[in-house]
Formats: C-alpha cells, structure tokens, sequence
C-alpha cells in the first residue's frame, strides 16, 4: 500500500521535484547490496551528487529521496522506480510516477495540485501565479490545516518551490508565466495508479473515483475514458455498464505489474 502523508509542512522547500538528482541516486542504490545508511555515507562522502556542500547532499538523501521513495520499511516505491528506470521506460511516464509518490509523501503538493491547479483547470483559467498559491495558502492557515504558521519569507519560498515543483512534474509549463500544461497521462501512469489503488479499495468504482486521479488533473469521466483506452493494453480489462464497474486484473500486484513493464 504506497505511503500517504496528511500533514501540511514545507518540507518542499527541501527540494522541489529534484528529478534528475532522484534519477541519479536510483542509479546508484544498490538496496539488496546496501543498507539506506550505508548509502546515505557513500553517496555524501563521495559526493555522488556533485553538490556543493556535503549538507546540501544530505538533506537531498533524506528529505527528497529517502522520504519519498525509501522509506517504506521494504525500500519501496524505490525499489519499483529503480527497477522502471533501469529497464528504460521512458522518462515521460517515470516522472509522473515519480510525482504521484512525491505528492503522496507532500501532502502539500498533492493538495495544490488536487484542489488549486485542479479547479483553476475547472473554471477554465490558464495561468497559475504565485499570488494565487499564495492566497490558496491562507485559505489553509484559517481552516487549521497548516501544522505551523510561516514567516513571509519561509512562505514565499515555500510558493516557489510548489510552483516550480508542479512545472517539473509536467503539471504547468512556462518560466517566469506558468500556465497549465495539457493533461497528459501516459497508459503505463494509468495502469500503475491503478494497481496501487487496488492495493487500498477493492471497489472498481472506488478506484474510478478515487482523488488520486486529481493529481493528473483528470475529471472522473477522463478516468473512465483512460481506463477504457488502456484497457486493450494487457495491463488490465476494465469493463462498465450502466452503474457497474469492473476490473480484470492481468498481474496480482503492484510489483508484477511493475515486473511485466520492464520485461516490456
């Protein structure tokens, strides 16, 4: 069952989505040859990263990568993710499964991307501004959903890396003007949140509904619509009719399916 964080901090500020650095440590970990601490020294001391500082390669390892991707107590979703990148699937939908953890893991991103960009797509606005992030934050700190209040400027970083965050993960596009980029959710994206959904619900309808699809920015009859393009695929057989919803699973798990694609 992927890790899911509830709590609202600016642990982003650590690292936005700090993709090729993700990318690069997966490479390197060997997680049945080595123990996460072993790593975390090796990778600081020979400074793997090639950081300027040794502090600042260490609070990569344990506030982005191990966070995020390791710190399930079997290394998981690394161990998947390395898996996907060494068999090379192509860099499009491992970034968005590199995402879907992330925004998991920061409960933060996952909540801007499901409640702001969501309905700024919604009401049909493009563009997504730093004061609109901003003014989304207070809309948190007066509902008491804010573990801490934040000086102004731990705030107005905190806007940025969310901003640049969602422009890395492929959710915005731009520099300076971010505005929404199209929705785009690549068949191996689908059929991965798909499994791991399955792993908590085991309704068809559920899985269809659930809010996890948000972070795509996908309304639930893109979700079915997804979910019937993918389904000639292999991966799955999805079947509606009338009210009823249904799921033929190809592979047992997260971690066959996981398998198949790299075989593939």
């Amino acid at each position: 069952m992927p890790y899911r964080s509830c709590v609202l901090n600016a642990n982003l500020t650590k690292g936005a989505a700090s993709l090729s650095d993700v990318l690069r440590l997966l490479e390197l970990w060997d997680p049945d040859g080595e123990s996460w601490l072993q790593f975390r020294e090796r990778a600081v001391e020979w400074n793997l990263l090639g950081k300027t500082s040794r502090s600042r390669a260490a609070d990569l390892l344990s506030n982005v990568f191990f966070r995020r991707y390791a710190a399930d107590p079997f290394g998981q979703p690394a161990r998947r993710l390395r898996q996907l990148a060494i068999a090379g699937v192509t860099r499009d939908a491992l970034d968005r499964i590199l995402y879907y953890h992330a925004a998991l893991t920061e409960h933060l991103l996952y909540r801007s991307a499901a409640d702001l960009v969501y309905d700024h797509r919604a009401r049909g606005v493009e563009q997504l501004t730093k004061r609109d992030v901003l003014r989304y934050f207070r809309t948190l700190e007066e509902e008491g959903y804010l573990s801490r209040s934040y000086s102004d400027s731990v705030t107005d970083k905190l806007a940025k890396s969310v901003l640049t965050a969602l422009r890395d993960f492929r959710l915005l596009e731009g520099s300076a003007k971010k505005r929404l980029a199209p929705v785009q959710v690549p068949a191996e994206v689908v059929g991965y949140v798909a499994y791991a959904l399955r792993e908590e619900v085991r309704s068809a309808k559920r899985i269809i509904e659930h809010n996890d699809w948000k972070l795509y920015l996908l309304y639930p009859r893109e979700v079915e619509e997804r979910m019937i393009d993918v389904s000639g695929l292999g991966y799955f057989d999805y079947h509606a009719a009338g009210d009823i919803r249904r799921f033929d699973w190809t592979y047992d798990s997260l971690d066959e399916y996981v398998a198949a694609l790299a075989r593939a």
